[in-house]
């Protein structure tokens, strides 16, 4: 699938072992036939150990394997690599509708770019959309431990718009693009 072509991206992070939460966002990316799900890392919270959470949410991942990228975080390691179909990469720079993104975790420093139009990032567990001289700025916020006003929340990005939603599927922010 070439990124290029139109399509719909979600963007979650820091999902912290919350599988129930994880669902919703599997869920509706199943729902609203979303083409590609994007990480921003912080997936479990093994602490080198297995439990049930990270087993639901390794087979969620596993289920998406063609359609999901994946940053890594701050607390992610090589023994929650290993629950993964993919390989954990420090940022991802692609072009999604015509605009060129980059993702990454939030913790590291940020590779500035002019032709970025689009700059996304977690690790701060607060969900924000913001539009500085024509570049924006999303982070979705956290789909397990938010550190805002809502129960989780995550991200769209499609040709019209780049939304995003809480967990109980209300707009939190939208921004109309093109």
């Amino acid at each position: 699938m070439n990124l290029g072509d139109i399509m719909k991206v979600m963007v979650v992070s820091d999902i912290h072992g919350n599988s129930e939460k994880f669902k919703i966002a599997i869920d509706f990316m199943k729902t609203e036939e979303i083409d590609k799900m994007i990480i921003l890392g912080d997936i479990f919270n093994n602490y080198y150990e297995l439990n049930t959470s990270s087993k639901d949410i390794s087979n969620m991942i596993w289920n998406i394997a063609d359609k999901v990228t994946i940053i890594r975080g701050n607390n992610d390691t090589s023994f929650d690599e290993s629950l993964l179909p993919v390989g954990l990469i420090n940022y991802y720079e692609t072009v999604i509708n015509g605009m060129r993104c980059y993702f990454h975790h939030g913790h590291l420093r940020l590779r500035n770019n002019s032709s970025v139009k689009l700059y996304a990032s977690g690790h701060t567990h607060v969900s924000r959309l913001k539009i500085v001289d024509d570049v924006i700025y999303l982070n979705p916020g956290s789909i397990g431990r938010p550190r805002d006003y809502t129960r989780g929340s995550f991200a769209v990005i499609s040709e019209y718009a780049i939304i995003v939603f809480d967990l109980s599927l209300n707009v939190i922010f939208e921004h109309k693009v093109n």
